[in-house]
């Protein structure tokens, strides 16, 4: 049966990679792992793997438990990990765009920077579009992954068998078999054994095309051999329903009818719908070859319920997901604001008291002539600090303005589009596909996730402590930002110089210094002047009252006449042309304000910027 083939050996590439042995041993290094750090995260997403391949509904619980902690410590490669698995545990069953739906989602979450997972998510990605029959599109995700793969030398075997059943299910068998032959080498070479496994099943399918039933035969045991050796279970699956389809094609009815039932036991044990599908439908068609119509037609109609349903809960969990994520995320931002609101409304009402104090302070200095000298001083002190406060309340004031115009537009205009893409769907007579009402609402949805997660990371800013201002090694802050460009810097080769004079004392609150660094060097980066080789300058100096720090590039610069009052707005781009979504620079000058300190541009096209930070020295 041509449609088994289509699906796949996405999750044979998955387990392709090293896996610990047995889920129990997991588990107990998991109760006796004593903190949540990297590891523990790396240890649950294994832990989530070995269950989707035995019982995907037990693994959906450890995988969202294991996104929930890796986004809380900030591990960007588990959280990928586990998003992955999450599209896993989806495709395991059945339920392609759910699955692809999360895959994407990974990718998003900066992939592109971990070469293993960017591999595993493109080969997964080509494997959704081969199940849609979009095979010229799932060969181009396939190449990526391959690049991916051998950029760090790891074993491309399984992507070659994907590429090799790509070239088949579009009828290009010579394409086929030379791909396919290429991936049995690299097995042999390698002793992969779901390698080899797998440009077997592809060449035995070759063969059988070819009329050469017994080699085909004799490759598919051989596949099923190896499969149950590695435990295998969806590959054992699929090799029985091959042999089913070819002992049928040779009228031996018992030994397909064997390998059927064998096919529809195991797919039932594990969940995987898909497979199940695919085996009530060769046993429909060995029912009619023995001429049991009866039964045959109970089997089709089995058949087409199963399939009915999975169109249903494909379509009706991917709606309720995205409404109750949407709900649950706009819920929690909304009461984030109204705690803001409420914290500012204080802030007035203990300022009203300041000032209030200071009328009494006064009529005291009055009536009290001997204490006036130092009543005086102690007034102009609290001047001083209600005249802080104004100013701090006054830039939140901003601040707030700010984010009720970007949640007015950049969250309205999507949910706008998600209820007009949901009216689309009950109005039958639109004339728009259930897919593409789906992939709007999905754009849409992550349109809405990363604004939120962009005021998210604005609006749980709070001033550090002054117990927090400790020495800061700033040329070990610009030492470890310049590493973790280093894949970008070494595609750009920049010349980076830094001028800081060893008996400069700087301290500071480190995570927001970080954070400066990162955003500025990241933006000389992106907005280089791709015609000549990037400078980079920073320099520190110091005084008595400040400390000075300045970075200054020889990029594309800007025209600050057209850019004034706005340089340092959310979602500002000045080049429309380079990507981004115009935050870094909101977010450096949120710090700096936070930290007292103040920050100034100068900048002139074609020659460059520089970005001048000054900090009060605590």
């Amino acid at each position: 049966m041509r449609a088994t083939l289509l699906i796949g050996f996405c999750f044979s590439f998955l387990m392709s990679f090293p896996q610990k042995p047995l889920r129990d041993s997991l588990i107990k290094e998991i109760e006796d792992y004593p903190t949540v750090d990297s590891v523990y995260i790396d240890m649950l997403n294994e832990l989530s793997f070995e269950f989707i391949k035995s019982d995907p509904s037990k693994a959906l619980p450890y995988i969202n438990e294991t996104i929930r902690l890796a986004d809380s410590i900030s591990y960007v490669s588990g959280l990928i990990r586990a998003t992955t698995n999450k599209g896993n545990s989806f495709w395991v069953v059945g339920l392609q765009d759910q699955a692809l739906s999360h895959y994407l989602f990974a990718v998003s979450l900066g992939a592109i920077d971990h070469p293993v997972d960017y591999a595993r998510l493109n080969n997964n990605i080509g494997e959704v579009f081969k199940k849609k029959k979009l095979y010229d599109s799932a060969l181009n995700y396939y190449n990526e992954a391959i690049k991916a793969v051998n950029s760090i030398n790891r074993n491309a075997v399984i992507i070659m068998c994907n590429i090799a059943e790509a070239h088949l299910l579009s009828d290009r068998i010579d394409s086929a078999e030379y791909y396919f032959n290429i991936g049995l080498d690299m097995a042999n070479q390698d002793k992969h054994d779901r390698g080899l496994a797998n440009a077997l099943f592809g060449l035995s399918e070759i063969n059988f095309k070819k009329g050469f039933l017994a080699e085909a035969i004799q490759m598919q045991y051989q596949s099923l051999e190896l499969r149950n050796k590695i435990d295998d279970v969806r590959g054992v699956i699929q090799t029985r329903q091959k042999l089913s389809e070819f002992y049928l094609s040779s009228n031996r009815i018992d030994s397909a009818e064997y390998n059927m039932k064998q096919a529809k036991v195991l797919a039932g044990g594990i969940q995987a719908n898909d497979l199940l599908l695919e085996a009530c439908y060769m046993q429909y068609k060995i029912l009619t070859v023995k001429k049991e119509y009866q039964q045959a037609a109970r089997v089709l109609n089995s058949y087409q319920m199963l399939k009915d349903s999975l169109v249903s809960l494909e379509f009706s969990t991917n709606v309720e997901r995205i409404k109750s994520s949407l709900i649950a995320e706009i819920n929690s931002r909304e009461n984030q604001l109204i705690i803001q609101s409420q914290k500012e409304i204080a802030r007035i009402n203990r300022i009203r008291l300041i000032f209030l104090s200071i009328i009494s302070v006064l009529l005291i200095i009055v009536l009290v002539f001997i204490y006036f000298f130092r009543e005086s001083k102690r007034l102009l002190e609290h001047q001083e600090e209600k005249d802080f406060l104004i100013e701090k309340l006054s830039l939140r004031n901003k601040n707030l303005k700010e984010f009720n115009s970007v949640i007015s537009h950049n969250l309205r205009e999507p949910l706008t589009q998600i209820i007009g893409y949901t009216k689309f769907y009950e109005n039958k007579s639109s004339g728009i596909s259930t897919d593409d009402i789906v992939k709007n609402i999905l754009r849409s949805s992550f349109k809405i996730d990363q604004t939120i997660r962009d005021l998210s990371t604005v609006l749980n800013d709070v001033e550090p402590d002054s117990k927090d201002y400790k020495k800061v090694d700033l040329r070990r802050i610009i030492r470890e930002v310049v590493e973790n460009f280093d894949e970008k810097l070494y595609e750009v080769k920049p010349s980076i110089t830094v001028d800081i004079s060893d008996n400069i004392v700087f301290k500071s609150y480190r995570p927001f210094i970080r954070d400066i660094f990162h955003h500025l060097i990241s933006n000389t980066i992106r907005f280089r002047n791709k015609n000549r080789e990037l400078e980079v300058n920073i320099k520190v100096e110091q005084s008595k009252k400040e400390t000075t720090i300045s970075i200054q590039d020889n990029g594309i610069g800007m025209d600050l006449k057209k850019t004034e009052g706005k340089i340092f707005k959310m979602y500002q781009k000045f080049h429309a042309e380079i990507q981004g979504r115009g935050v870094g620079l909101h977010i450096v000058k949120n710090r700096v304000d936070l930290m007292k300190g103040s920050i100034s541009v100068v900048s002139e096209p074609g020659i460059g910027t520089t970005f001048i930070i000054r900090l009060p020295v605590s």
